[in-house]
């Protein structure tokens, strides 16, 4: 039977796999990068591309270290926690940082403009999460020093 025990270690593993894809592309992106501009032919996007690339992936190892570290938190049952909206709010800012770039970025390649859309989208739930959480923790100090 699925339950949350499953799912929060099938997130992990997922962070794990992304963690391998990101030591992958940090190795091989500059071939990848290559057939992706030989395959559809915009040669000329291949530095923008490129360096979008790398910057990403300097800000998305940033952000796989907190959504793991916020992982571990929830498996020690550590929820409503500071060090968790702390988490929250940095892979808010991360999210606008990757949004950032890649807006930056679609000024050399223009389909970037839709990646740098929906890591905007990605921050603003990311944010309301954030609010939410901060919220709880309140109410649970609350709860706490009245009992």
């Amino acid at each position: 039977m699925w339950n949350k025990d499953y799912s929060l270690q099938l997130s992990l593993w997922a962070i794990r796999i992304f963690f391998v894809l990101w030591v992958l592309f940090t190795i091989f992106g500059y071939f990848i990068v290559q057939a992706y501009v030989d395959y559809n032919g915009a040669i000329k996007a291949f530095q923008t591309i490129l360096i979008t690339l790398y910057c990403c992936l300097s800000v998305a190892i940033f952000l796989l270290n907190d959504l793991h570290q916020l992982l571990c938190n929830i498996r020690k049952d550590y929820i409503f926690t500071q060090e968790n909206v702390t988490c929250l709010r940095k892979i808010s800012w991360l999210c606008i940082a990757v949004g950032v770039i890649t807006l930056i970025a679609a000024i050399g390649y223009a389909p970037f403009i839709l990646v740098s859309i929906a890591f905007a989208f990605i921050a603003l739930i990311v944010r309301v999460v954030k609010n939410i959480m901060e919220a709880a923790i309140t109410l649970k100090e609350e709860n706490d020093f009245t009992i």
